[in-house]
Formats: C-alpha cells, sequence, structure tokens
C-alpha cells in the first residue's frame, strides 16, 4: 500500500456487480465504465464564484466523507479482488480557462472526452478526477470523472447535491456508511436458498413458460383512429398540468 502513498484502513467485500466491472476491465481498458457529470457553479458576480481551491477543499470533503471514493482494487493472494479503502486520496483536479474559446460547448465537450479516455489503473487509482473550466468571468464548469465501481446514477447526484451544500457554506448531516448496504447484500445472499424454495413453490405444477400473448397473434395490418377533443376538455386538461397534478420531476 505504500506504493500508493497512503495506508488501506479497511477491505471491503465487492458486489457481484462491481465484480464483473472489474473482470470486464482487465480484458478491456477502453474506459467503458469511466463516466463524467458536468455542472455549472455560477455567481451573480466574479467576488461571489468559488475559486478552485474552494471547489477542491470541497471534493476532497467529500473523498473524506464517503470511504469508497477513496477505493482501489487489491487482490495479491486473496481468492477474489477486494475494494481496499485508503485512509486518503486527493482528486486530480486541473484547471483551465476557456474563455476565449469561440465555440464554448465544443470545448467542454472535447475536455470531456479527453478526461473520460484517460486510462485508470484499479490498483493504484485515483479513481475519480476532474476538470474545473473557466467558461465566463462569473462561472466554472465542473467536469467530473469517475469509476462506475464507485459511483452510480443515484450517488453521483448525491455528490452534486452535498458539493452545492459546501460551495454555499452549509454543514453536510451525518453520511449513511455503504457497509451497511454490503451487510443486506451479504443477508440476502445468505437467504437465497430460501427465496428459491419459495419460488419453486409457488410455480408448482407449472408445465411449460406462459407464451405472451403478442408472440402468439403477431400479425401486420394499420389501423386508424381519429378522436375529437372539444375545447373546454383542452382546457381542463391544461389547468390540472399547471396544477402539479401531472408527472413529478423525480419519475420523469
Amino acid at each position: 500500500m505504500a506504493r500508493w502513498g497512503a495506508v488501506a484502513v479497511d477491505v471491503w467485500e465487492l458486489t457481484a456487480t462491481q465484480l464483473g466491472m472489474v473482470l470486464h476491465h482487465e480484458r478491456e481498458t477502453d474506459g467503458t465504465y469511466q463516466t463524467t457529470t458536468r455542472w455549472r457553479l455560477a455567481a451573480a458576480d466574479e467576488t461571489r464564484l468559488p475559486d478552485d481551491e474552494q471547489v477542491a477543499r470541497a471534493l476532497d470533503t467529500l473523498a473524506a466523507r464517503h470511504p469508497q471514493l477513496r477505493g482501489v482494487i487489491f487482490q495479491h493472494d486473496l481468492p477474489a479482488p477486494r475494494l481496499a479503502i485508503l485512509d486518503r486520496m486527493r482528486w486530480t483536479l486541473q484547471t483551465e480557462d476557456l474563455r476565449s474559446e469561440p465555440d464554448m460547448a465544443a470545448a467542454v465537450g472535447r475536455v470531456e472526452e479527453a478526461l473520460r479516455a484517460e486510462p485508470m489503473d484499479l490498483a493504484t487509482g485515483p479513481l475519480a478526477s476532474g476538470r474545473l473550466l473557466r467558461i465566463s468571468d462569473t462561472a466554472w464548469e465542473l467536469v467530473l470523472c469517475l469509476h462506475h465501481l464507485l459511483v452510480d446514477g443515484w450517488s453521483t447526484s448525491l455528490l452534486t447535491e452535498e458539493l452545492d451544500t459546501l460551495l454555499a457554506g452549509g454543514r453536510l448531516p451525518e453520511s449513511r456508511p455503504m457497509t451497511g448496504y454490503l451487510q443486506w447484500l451479504a443477508q440476502l445472499e445468505t437467504s437465497s436458498g430460501q427465496l428459491e424454495a419459495a419460488w419453486r413453490s409457488e410455480f408448482a405444477g407449472f408445465g411449460a413458460p406462459t407464451t405472451l400473448a403478442a408472440l402468439t397473434r403477431a400479425g401486420e395490418g394499420t389501423v386508424r383512429a381519429t378522436a375529437y377533443l372539444q375545447a373546454p376538455s383542452a382546457a381542463q386538461l391544461s389547468a390540472a398540468l399547471r396544477g402539479g397534478r401531472g408527472l413529478d420531476r423525480k419519475s420523469t
């Protein structure tokens, strides 16, 4: 562990999904599981915009808060790879000024693609890096690249919320350790035999799989139908949508 400049303080078993990612990475180091996230850091004027050191400190706070962000893959003489949690791991954050770029969207896109293409060594880390891009006098574009071993879509959105809170000078609530989730998975695997027995009992007596109706009555043809909406109905629909009874943002 000394070659990483840090000491392992814990070792976690990998989930089945994580183990699959490790095996795939060993065969093809094409960055398939390296995901990027972008968000805008803006202020009303330049004096209120966080500087690069503030952003770096906020990211380091997140790494200290969430152990998996300090993880690297370790196997040595173990029968299967493990996630070694290091006592410290600094984000690789580079700053670049793009204010002179004529096509800002294209310039940011090139930086993002280049960041995603940078190889990550699962054994040495870090498995997270970023670029802080100055896109105007009052805004940064922060691009983060994290390996899917460490985060998924839900946890990435959580990191975004926490980073915003830190940059605004707020305090974060106590975090829930991932070890609780790993323990739950272990218990689920322990009870897998009982689950299989329950489902076998539920489907006892079925001699063949149930065929989907669409597969047995497939055909060709066109059906045309016309419907007319009265003006009051359309108005009522618009009023209902404006009243907040439509799709919630979290469900889209």
